[in-house]
């Protein structure tokens, strides 16, 4: 089990809502974290995956480590179209993945701990929503 594993479950899932009604961003407008910011005049949303140190789950060389973080899901639509693209996507991730959720990915689970999302803003032109999915993972130790 690995951060890759991981990271794959949760960005996996949040590429399928993205693209789904009511949120519907083409899978070209959908960018990782270490890729340049668009620039198109349309809604494209941005991943952004965030540890934090591990802790210690049960002990010795074959135990496991509780990994948590949150995936940032940074939704973007032009100007002057409102803020109710930006709720609805919130609303959207909220139906899709509720509390307790399990991804997996090649074996690796993933517990969604909840769905929340910071005020929209104007960022580069663009009206921002950032929705927060924290999660909880075991990753054995020594695999």
């Amino acid at each position: 089990m690995s951060y890759k594993k991981i990271r794959e479950a949760l960005a996996t899932s949040a590429f399928t809502i993205l693209q789904a009604s009511p949120i519907s961003i083409l899978a070209a407008n959908i960018i990782a974290e270490n890729m340049p910011s668009l620039r198109v005049n349309e809604k494209w949303a941005q991943m952004l995956f965030s540890l934090r140190p591990p802790s210690v789950a049960t002990l010795g060389s074959g135990g496991q480590d509780q990994a948590t973080g949150v995936l940032f899901v940074n939704i973007r639509t032009p100007l002057d179209q409102g803020t109710s693209q930006g709720l609805q996507a919130i609303d959207a991730f909220r139906a899709a993945l509720p509390a307790g959720s399990r991804l997996t990915f090649e074996g690796q689970e993933v517990a969604v701990l909840s769905i929340g999302a910071v005020d929209g803003r104007v960022v580069d032109g663009f009206w921002r929503t950032d929705i927060t999915i924290p999660y909880r993972a075991f990753i054995q130790r020594g695999a």
